[in-house]
């Protein structure tokens, strides 16, 4: 079973390629917010965009589905992100790491997902600045930052609307972060389940089967939020303001 959708440029490539990149169709929420104020705009708007960093407002660029290289040509311009970074952001299946780039730092984080066909971890790329906070996951299938933006328009005294870009940026971290827990309760169901069957008959059809699965995809999960742990270590050691 394929765990990771990991995509690469040829060895030997140039660092930074990324215009090559086909991308896949986007779901994109601009929202700029204070104490005062939300607004929600369904699309990305560069000149908009322009206008409200000119002014000092609070941004929040949320992505889903890998981004195309007008997209991302776009977001470089207005906020001045790093040809390697773009080069991360469209290719998924990178590790867990933490950069940071002077004006911003850029946060690669992997998800975990299970479905009936298993687990899969996606890659969910998140660069934070000081006025602006951009998140990009590769999966468009769930909206799963649905309920930060629930928080962020339903409380204006919140802490969401009335801090900095860096709490929202902390609270989307640990949104993901927790997304894993029901992933890992999901395998200590099946490994009860896989106890109960081999004191029932350990000679059933299918169980090896079920226990090599089960191995493969705790050792690869494992090693996936192993690194992510480092990372958000050193988040918490990081001394950027």
């Amino acid at each position: 079973m394929k765990y990771i959708s990991k995509t690469r440029n040829p060895p030997g490539s140039p660092p930074g390629q990324w215009q090559d990149s086909a991308g896949s169709e986007c779901r994109i929420t601009l929202i700029r917010y204070t104490a005062e104020a939300y607004q929600a705009v369904e699309a990305f708007d560069i000149a908009r965009c322009r206008e409200w960093l000119g002014r000092g407002e609070t941004l929040w660029l949320d992505i889903e589905g890998t981004p195309g290289p007008e997209l991302l040509r776009d977001v470089a311009e207005l906020f001045s992100v790093h040809h390697l970074v773009l080069e991360d952001i469209c290719h998924p299946g990178q590790r867990a790491k933490v950069e940071d780039y002077e004006r911003y730092l850029f946060l690669v984080l992997r998800r975990p997902r299970w479905s009936d066909h298993g687990l899969s971890l996606r890659q969910v790329s998140l660069l934070l600045g000081e006025h602006f906070v951009i998140s990009i996951d590769d999966d468009a299938g769930d909206d799963q930052f649905a309920p930060v933006r629930r928080r962020l328009e339903a409380a204006p005294e919140g802490r969401l609307r009335t801090s900095g870009t860096d709490y929202l940026f902390y609270a989307l971290t640990d949104l993901l972060v927790d997304q894993g827990f029901p992933v890992l309760e999901r395998y200590a169901d099946e490994l009860e389940a896989l106890e109960a069957a081999i004191l029932e008959d350990p000679r059933q059809p299918g169980l090896m089967d079920r226990i090599h699965r089960a191995r493969r995809e705790l050792v690869f999960l494992h090693r996936a939020l192993w690194s992510q742990q480092e990372v958000t270590e050193m988040l918490l050691r990081h001394d950027s303001p």
